[in-house]
């Protein structure tokens, strides 16, 4: 009498209430800092430029489970491209969390200021764009999180999840729409 039929399928009714789920990280979102005191190439203004240092910020989030073991990766990669961004430099390329619960989130180490406003990482994925990256790249970052099962020490299976984050970045100095007044530009 445990087994439900209906609806065109099978539900095994014990099953789905003795068996714990697996665990589902993911991307939740992301953030980046540019300021001069990561590099003094940055200009700090939110947007990635060509020759500055990023510091990465992930936010991940677990669906269901208990994912442990939650180690994460930054590439440099478009999908289905055969080489990795050759403008981008991977400096820090990964960070490590022990567990996330069901349906709670991790991150990097945000650093928050008082008003609760983040302001840093404290284990920042790194990257650096090359001073001669044309304006207008786009910067396709592949994350790689891998975890394990936290319920069920019985399987060794090792989860993958992979997101896909774009940054377009901006070589020279964007123009107002209308000028009004006498502007020297030169060739940065």
């Amino acid at each position: 009498m445990g087994t439900i039929v209906g609806g065109g399928g099978v539900v095994d009714a014990y099953h789905a209430l003795t068996t714990p789920p697996t665990p589902g990280v993911s991307l939740l979102n992301s953030w980046i800092f540019d300021s001069e005191d990561i590099d003094p190439a940055n200009n700090g203004n939110g947007q990635i430029d060509s020759g500055e240092t990023i510091h990465l910020g992930i936010e991940l989030f677990n669906r269901s489970g208990l994912a442990e073991n939650i180690y994460v990766s930054l590439r440099a990669h478009m999908q289905g491209a055969i080489f990795d961004d050759p403008y981008v430099e991977i400096l820090v390329p990964n960070f490590y969390v022990d567990s996330i619960g069901p349906w709670n989130q991790a991150d990097n180490g945000f650093v928050y200021d008082e008003e609760g406003v983040i302001v840093a990482f404290e284990y920042p994925l790194v990257f650096k764009v090359s001073e001669n990256c044309p304006n207008g790249h786009v910067i396709n970052l592949e994350l790689t999180t891998e975890f394990n099962d936290g319920w069920d020490p019985g399987n060794t299976a090792v989860y993958t999840r992979i997101s896909r984050i774009q940054f377009d970045v901006v070589r020279g100095q964007n123009l107002p729409s209308v000028i009004s007044q006498d502007m020297e530009l030169t060739s940065e």
